[in-house]
């Protein structure tokens, strides 16, 4: 079973400390700050091993995805707060 969901900057600052936060970056076309991208998750549910989370930006064409992710299994990842 995949369930996908939609991570807005929003939601992954609400997540993130201000300390580790990156400045936003300029954007060499209009010279403004670049806003920082918004992501998927897709978790993936399995009977005999634990479920897998992989987060990928939501705008990425196909060859990007190819590079451009991360997954991890149920179990092998900890809140921010609990990691200090």
């Amino acid at each position: 079973m995949d369930t996908n969901r939609h991570l807005t900057a929003d939601i992954i600052d609400a997540t993130n400390d201000a300390a580790f936060a990156a400045p936003a970056r300029p954007d060499s076309r209009i010279g403004g700050p670049v806003s920082p991208p918004d992501y998927e998750a897709t978790v993936v549910s399995y009977d005999d091993e634990p479920d897998e989370c992989t987060i990928y930006p939501a705008d990425a064409t196909e060859d990007e995805l190819v590079t451009t992710w991360i997954s991890a299994k149920s179990g092998s990842y900890v809140s921010l707060a609990d990691a200090r």
